[in-house]
């Protein structure tokens, strides 16, 4: 949402720049610039309502409408009222409200290309909200909760049995972390696991059968561990990489397969050069790995380490 709003004060600062006439067309460019008819991708309209007002349309190349939406402030700096966003083909990607230039109440986004609902926001300020996640086939609730002013987690969300409206879990969260109680269901309403997380880390747990006796704890999931730090391992291994870390950070992505080792390693934020290939290959030669696990069942997980 920030970003739209980056995006809706590029328009609002053309109107603030040049002195629009009671109807204006600009040209915006791929790079989100003023631009010529040609090099456009899009072209927004604004029209004038009155001294304080203007409606703001965009429509892509194929004369589809992109966006609908008004400015309305003494001296036209920020968005209000109702605003309506849509694809190229014409579908509502997203619709909702503003005031003072926050979004506010409730917004809905759809999955591209259909009218099927994705995500609803109910805004309790201009930061935080509560969101509902939806199933794109049956529609049911897939997951809800609140989330703070940094868009992580906080307090408690509940995530829903597919194509169901039964309880799957109840989750408390802190700045994006468990915390608290944790409580999974089976579908007929017994409780199947309880933990009690700090900080994130699960602190304990007990697990129960579907007829509510209690049984061997089991975490519903495992994350996987290495031996070793990969960052000291690869400085250990590879000098080079202290100068690539020097030009930015470092993404490696790789799968770790269920028996612990690392395969089909990629650096996509480096450019081929003699260091990405040995960067790869001491990766792939690190000692096994503790792997992921669900329910107790060794995995294989996508791994993504950021090193900076």
């Amino acid at each position: 949402m920030k970003n739209l709003l980056f995006a809706y004060t590029l328009f609002i600062s053309f109107i603030t720049q040049n002195c629009l006439a009671q109807q204006d067309t600009l040209f915006i460019n791929a790079q989100g610039n003023r631009s010529t008819k040609d090099s456009s991708i899009y072209y927004t309209v604004f029209e004038k309502i009155n001294d304080t007002s203007y409606t703001v349309s965009s429509f892509y190349k194929n004369q589809k409408r992109r966006m609908l939406a008004h400015l309305a402030s003494t001296n036209l700096s920020v968005m209000s009222g109702d605003a309506l966003f849509y694809d190229s083909l014409g579908h509502v990607l997203h619709c909702g409200k503003y005031e003072k230039g926050y979004a506010i109440g409730e917004w809905k986004y759809y999955y591209l290309g259909t009218n099927s609902l994705k995500e609803k926001r109910l805004y309790k300020n201009h930061d935080e909200y509560c969101v509902q996640f939806f199933d794109s086939i049956t529609h049911h609730v897939e997951e809800e909760g609140c989330m703070d002013l940094y868009q992580k987690k906080t307090e408690s969300w509940m995530t829903y049995f597919y194509h169901s409206d039964l309880i799957k879990k109840r989750s408390n969260y802190v700045l994006g972390k468990h915390e608290g109680e944790q409580i999974e269901y089976y579908k007929n309403g017994k409780i199947k696991r309880r933990e009690i997380f700090k900080h994130n880390r699960c602190k304990k747990g007990w697990q129960f059968d579907e007829y509510g006796k209690k049984i061997k704890y089991t975490p519903a999931f495992t994350y996987p561990k290495s031996s070793t730090s990969v960052y000291y391992y690869l400085k250990k291994k590879n000098s080079c990489i202290l100068n690539l870390l020097g030009k930015g950070e470092l993404l490696i992505t790789f799968i770790l397969s269920k028996d612990g080792k690392v395969k089909n390693v990629e650096l996509p934020t480096i450019q081929a050069c003699s260091c990405k290939e040995d960067i790869i290959l001491s990766i792939v030669n690190m000692k096994k790995w503790k792997p992921a696990k669900r329910e107790g069942e060794a995995i294989d997980f996508n791994m993504e380490i950021h090193l900076h």
